[in-house]
């Protein structure tokens, strides 16, 4: 016993708590600043480059680089707002960035690149030094990878045999560098891909047999410390990835060092990214199996590593591919060797074996580890590792089993594993609803291989954690073996329902959230899968909470929020056994049937126990409860016995002796006392086969048999007995079948219950509020809800009915409280309804209900101002400012978008008079139609790139909607606000719905808009422009804006 660490316990982990809650909960642990939305914020520098790459628009021979403050990139470069001249391959673009320099290279949203080769940038050797390195002048200024545009997809950039970012550390050292938003795809490691492409290998053990493999396997990510050979500042350091996508590669993110002694890797960030889909494909055998991660790392110093709000999805395996899961593959092999590790935030789904492990320790904190064979586990305690073991705030839900190779299914269901480390503080964490049927608790303390009993290491703090079916058989959720009672301090757990220490119960708000009721509370979805497929498919720049651990958690933690304990249903009693008074009695032979022997004396799992023995006498448990609480007076109207399942030996004899009966004695017992005698075997009962009792499929799980007679004789004064048997009374097979139940001896939680139900006389139903507000209607559109919980009757058990007494009619009320209708145009507005609840003795209770009806949208189709619209000419081919303005056309080319023959750019002006539309209406949608009148030179949307069109509310570009050479450079209140389609012929459509920029359609006067394409010219010197109908030709072609707005 180590008594005297219990001082310690108290200070380290008060202090421990204390530095968690004033400084890791507030922080990020970033190294670069973020905006409101939680993204990071770069910042440019005077001496940087900025280099755009377009597989649609880009030309490696045109393209050109650019500086902060060039005024075709504008104030914000991932939104340029001129016609700038990107790359088109993104090798030839990273060239274009200089080791040393904060340059900025960005892909164009939405575009995609094939085997685009990898995304490392350039290294310069430093000779004087003996260092080859690539990378940004310091961590404030990174180089920085990433996206550009105004397209919600990422790039998307599809690889076969190259890996992402591949550095094997020997000869090179990297640092500062970021890679953001970026969509990288193993297109032919896809067994659903129609490029997927394949091997067969040959595998001997643990038998012969052929397997089909991927051809390549290929990391998405290797990041590897490179020597510096003394030189600090060339330490591989500073790296963030966010918003990374990685799908289908062989490994996730790899980070390690090839120097194990110096370790020159240090602070990396993973945020918001997302891995999914890794699986190794080299080793198909039990013997070796298949190792990949979703992230791996060793050997890291500083800093360290942060993960940070990502999300990683079956990772380490494939069962398409016959690569099963194993204990060797993770969503988070976070390795040993690693100085401050932080995981925060991140949902880890699905994984072939573990959701994470923390081998150096760190802190764990509000993550979600869903469906996973294992939860994980912390180990820090090495020289070099982080001395902290922290586990806070994490919700670990559906343990599952392990599925391998062979089809084997290797059991699981693990939560977490708190490993004995010199520190450990484990608080306020959910650990719930295991699927695995193998009995494991939530929380297994263990003692890990190398660890050194030191008597000044404190105990670690196991607090406020709850686990929900997630139990050992004797409904243990927190496991500690007795060799480790002195290594660990449990205080203020909970286990279904009851205090882990005190064994009270415990009362929360909502005890039963779970993931389906989470996204039925959403109303977006079913289960976990459409959880995570919402969380994986995340758009580029997006962060929905609610598909976040965020989201999730906080939802399971307001379910169990502490509350009172609630009144008992109106005449319901629990009793639990007298422990000294039950037991079982056995027969005296075969089949002599009377008792022989009496056992009252078990404390186990199977103290009390009903079937046979070896030689075949029958068993039969016995049970006594004090049911004398119960008024004299009252009447019973129901009862059932309650028997938690402990053990079965031999056969279970559920399957072979028949029905299980309950037979009761009232008043003096079945013997004439309520004490366990071997006579109850045979005794008369007042009645028999009162209750038939149910088959509990595993150990824990609960018997359970309502009384259908023998009411009467449960007694209202002393004690009432029951005796649980079988059938038949023996299989003759001479061994022993019998089924063992938790005696009285146990703790609550287990213990035999009497659950008894007296009637009391009908009381009305009520509802909550005198005044329901439900959600709002929507004209046209099929209603839906319900009144169902707006009302609760006091008398348990009684079916309520309702129905609308009044209110316009198309709202209809189910009796069983569902609303439904479909409102028209006159029910706009405040809908008033009465309506009432009923309950089976007809007593009632009225409210009213407000439902609110939207009026349905209106689209409203506006002719352009014909003396408002027309064309502006660039004054020079490279001047970028209007020279000429032309308002007088009245033909098929009226108005124009491409160039001329001086290679100058021509964009179209057209102004829409809006005022009709009501001043308190939201613009939900606008489409902008123009009708092709002709085609001169080549057609601009085959040469000049994306059609776009920026528009201007107020007062018009130029200060005025009258048609001005200016309105070509004047500044717009959004750009690239829709793209034009294509018209394929003279007389058809080009039509651009605006994607940004609704809410500058103006209400009080006219909206412009200017069309014009990305690339300025295609330098021919020739005429090669679109021209369009302009507002003075006939009704039929003029240009339309179509508005669709709530009033």
């Amino acid at each position: 016993m180590k008594q005297h660490r219990s001082c310690i316990t108290r200070a380290a982990i008060l202090c421990a708590a204390l530095w968690i809650s004033t400084s890791i909960l507030t922080s990020s642990h970033a190294a670069f600043p973020t905006d409101e939305n939680g993204w990071t914020i770069f910042t440019t520098t005077s001496t940087q480059r900025i280099i755009y790459v377009s597989s649609s628009d880009g030309d490696d021979a045109t393209a050109e680089v650019y500086s902060p403050g060039d005024a075709k990139i504008g104030p914000d470069p991932f939104l340029p707002v001129g016609a700038i001249k990107p790359y088109a391959t993104v090798a030839t673009a990273i060239a274009q960035m200089r080791p040393g320099y904060a340059d900025w290279c960005l892909l164009k949203r939405g575009d995609t690149w094939t085997d685009p080769g990898k995304l490392d940038p350039p290294t310069v050797y430093d000779a004087g030094k003996g260092v080859r390195y690539g990378g940004g002048p310091n961590g404030d200024y990174p180089q920085l990878i990433g996206a550009y545009g105004s397209s919600s997809a990422r790039p998307y950039l599809k690889y076969a045999s190259t890996a992402v970012v591949s550095w094997n550390g020997n000869d090179i050292t990297h640092f500062n560098i970021a890679w953001v938003g970026l969509h990288c795809y193993a297109y032919t490691r896809d067994p659903d891909s129609p490029d997927f492409t394949t091997s067969t290998a040959t595998i001997t053990t643990p038998t012969v047999y052929e397997v089909v493999v991927p051809r390549d396997n290929k990391r998405f990510m290797w990041l590897r410390g490179g020597p510096f050979k003394g030189h600090p500042e060339y330490k591989s350091m500073n790296f963030l990835l966010e918003d990374m996508v990685a799908d289908y590669f062989s490994d996730g993110v790899s980070l390690d060092t090839s120097d194990s002694v110096l370790k020159p890797m240090e602070n990396i960030i993973l945020r918001r990214c997302i891995i999914t889909n890794s699986y190794n494909g080299t080793r198909p055998d039990d013997d070796y199996p298949d190792r990949a991660q979703g992230v791996w790392c060793q050997d890291l110093t500083g800093e360290g590593l942060t993960i940070e709000e990502c999300t990683l999805f079956h990772n380490g395996w494939n069962d398409v591919m016959g690569f099963g899961m194993s204990m060797y593959s993770h969503n988070m092999y976070l390795s040993s060797h690693c100085a401050k590790v932080r995981l925060r935030g991140t949902i880890a789904c699905w994984a072939g074996g573990n959701a994470m492990q923390m081998r150096s320790g760190g802190i764990c904190e509000n993550n979600l580890f869903l469906h996973n064979p294992i939860g994980g586990f912390l180990a820090g305690g090495d020289p070099g590792e982080d001395p902290l073991n922290i586990c806070i705030d994490n919700v670990c839900m559906n343990g599952i089993d392990m599925v391998q190779n062979d089809d084997t299914i290797v059991q699981r269901g693990v939560g977490f594993e708190v490993h004995r480390q010199p520190t450990g503080y484990y608080a306020n964490n959910f650990v719930l609803d295991r699927i695995s049927n193998h009995e494991k608790a939530g929380f297994t303390m263990v003692t890990p291989e190398g660890y050194v009993d030191n008597p000044e290491d404190p105990p670690i703090e196991i607090t406020g954690n709850i686990v929900r079916d997630w139990v050992l058989a004797d409904g243990t959720g927190i496991n500690v073996p007795p060799d480790l009672e002195d290594d660990f301090t449990l205080t203020s757990n909970v286990v279904n329902g009851f205090d882990n220490e005190t064994l009270e119960p415990v009362y929360f708000v909502d005890p039963d959230r779970n993931m389906q009721t989470y996204m039925a509370y959403l109303g977006t979805g079913e289960d976990w899968t459409d959880f995570i497929s919402f969380a994986v498919n995340r758009p580029w720049g997006q962060w929905p909470v609610e598909y976040s651990a965020d989201g999730f958690n906080d939802y399971i933690r307001a379910g169990f929020t502490r509350t009172a304990p609630p009144p008992p249903p109106l005449g319901q009693y629990k009793f639990y056994s007298i422990a000294a008074e039950d037991g079982y009695v056995t027969e005296s032979s075969e089949t002599s049937n009377v008792g022989g022997t009496k056992s009252s004396t078990g404390t186990t799992a199977e103290g009390t126990r009903a079937g046979d023995d070896g030689n075949n006498k029958q068993i039969k448990a016995i049970y006594s409860f004090d049911t004398s609480a119960i008024p004299d007076d009252a009447i019973i109207v129901s009862a059932t016995l309650r028997l938690k399942r402990g053990k079965v030996e031999g056969t279970n004899p559920f399957t072979t002796l028949g029905t299980c009966y309950v037979d009761i004695k009232g008043g003096s017992g079945f013997y004439g006392s309520p004490d366990l005698v071997k006579q109850d075997f045979e005794a008369e009962a007042d009645a028999i086969q009162v209750a038939t009792m149910s088959n509990p499929e595993a150990n824990g799980d609960w018997s359970e048999g309502a009384l259908t007679s023998g009411l009467a004789h449960i007694n209202l004064t002393g004690k009432t007995q029951f005796r649980v048997y079988f059938a038949l009374d023996d299989d003759n097979d001479a061994a022993n079948d019998y089924i063992g139940f938790f005696p009285g001896e146990t703790d609550v939680r287990n213990q035999p219950e009497l659950i008894v139900q007296i009637g009391a006389a009908n009381q009305a139903p009520t509802f909550l509020a005198d005044l329901l507000n439900k959600p709002d209607a929507h004209e046209g559109q099929a209603y839906s809800g319900s009144i169902a919980g707006d009302a609760s009757d006091p008398d348990q058990g009684d079916t309520l009915t309702f129905s609308k007494q009044s209110g316009p009619e198309w709202l209809a009320v189910a009796a069983d409280g569902a609303l439904s209708g479909t409102p028209g145009s006159g029910d706009v507005g405040v809908n008033q309804f009465t309506v009432r609840v009923t309950d089976q003795g007809g007593l009632w209770d009225e409210a009213t209900l407000n439902i609110t009806v939207i009026a349905a949208p209106q689209t409203v189709t506006f002719y352009s101002v014909g003396g408002e619209d027309g064309y502006v000419t660039e004054s020079g081919e490279t001047s970028n400012i209007g020279g000429s303005k032309n308002a007088t056309g009245t033909a098929t080319e009226g108005t124009r978008a491409g160039d001329d023959g001086k290679n100058r750019q021509i964009k179209a002006i057209y102004s829409f008079d809006t005022s009709s539309i009501p001043d308190s209406a939201t613009v939900t949608a606008v489409t902008l139609r123009l009708k092709r009148g002709v085609v001169s030179g080549t057609n601009p949307f085959t040469s000049l790139g994306t059609c776009y069109v920026d528009i201007k509310g107020g007062s018009g570009f130029y200060n005025n909607t009258a048609l001005e050479k200016q309105d070509f450079e004047a500044a717009a209140d959004a750009i690239q606000a829709a793209t034009m389609s294509n018209p394929a012929a003279n007389g058809d459509w080009s039509e651009g719905a605006l994607t940004s920029g609704l809410s500058y359609v103006n209400l009080t006067d006219k909206t412009q808009l200017r069309v014009y394409f990305s690339l300025d010219d295609d330098n021919d010197s020739a005429n090669d422009y679109i021209g369009f109908y302009p507002g003075e030709a006939a009704a039929g072609n003029q240009p339309e804006l179509v508005v669709t707005y709530q009033p």
